[in-house]
């Protein structure tokens, strides 16, 4: 009898321990829910950025900084005309090319693309995604959870896998595991957000009284 009850105990301290995954999944990512929330209310601002870029730059501002970059030698520009930046990684230097978004004019997000050309699935530098990601992300855990005070970092998944995201005040730094880098302004860009449902909205309703 002892032994049956003992039997029953290991049983129920197994599935127990494989609930709890799940579990930790989801309380992980509702964290990071929790705290993008926190950011987009947030009266702490951080402006400056990649580079030593700005929110609230103006896109000729942005653009005269960057050929300034690229005339100092911090970036080039590819055959298409798209500036580059290179990470210096301990296994390979990976190129990114750099775009950026802005609201009423202002820059609120940037956008670093990790480079990996394709052709009949092959990638041509050599490095799948995973392994340029890889390398770029620990630069950032050395820069952001060693260096820079008060960043807390958090996984996710966005629907195309997991993802992690650096958060502090108004700034979250979100590196998707398609190598896509953006340096955003929360509370920017939920007030873009809503800008732009508005619109969606406003624009429905004309063609339903079209119909």
């Amino acid at each position: 009898m002892k032994n049956v009850l003992i039997l029953i105990m290991m049983i129920w301290v197994t599935s127990c321990s494989i609930k709890n995954p799940s579990k930790e999944v989801a309380t992980n990512s509702d964290t990071y829910e929790t705290a993008y929330e926190k950011a987009s209310t947030s009266k702490q601002s951080i402006d400056t950025i990649f580079m030593g870029l700005r929110f609230g730059m103006s896109e000729k501002q942005v653009s005269s900084y960057l050929r300034k970059m690229r005339h100092d030698g911090k970036i080039r520009t590819n055959d298409l005309g798209q500036y580059e930046y290179v990470f210096k990684t301990r296994n390979a230097d990976i190129s990114a090319t750099l775009g950026a978004n802005y609201f009423n004019g202002e820059l609120y997000e940037f956008i670093i693309n990790l480079d990996t050309y394709y052709i009949n699935g092959v990638p041509l530098n050599t490095m799948s995604m995973d392994v340029i990601s890889d390398g770029v992300k620990g630069l950032f855990i050395i820069k952001y959870l060693k260096e820079e005070k008060g960043f807390k970092k958090y996984n996710y998944n966005n629907g195309l896998g997991n993802s992690i995201c650096y958060i502090k005040d108004n700034l979250a730094i979100d590196i998707s595991p398609l190598g896509v880098i953006r340096y955003t302004n929360v509370p920017i860009e939920r007030k873009k957000a809503s800008s732009d449902n508005k619109k969606k909205s406003s624009a429905i309703t004309e063609t339903l009284s079209d119909l």
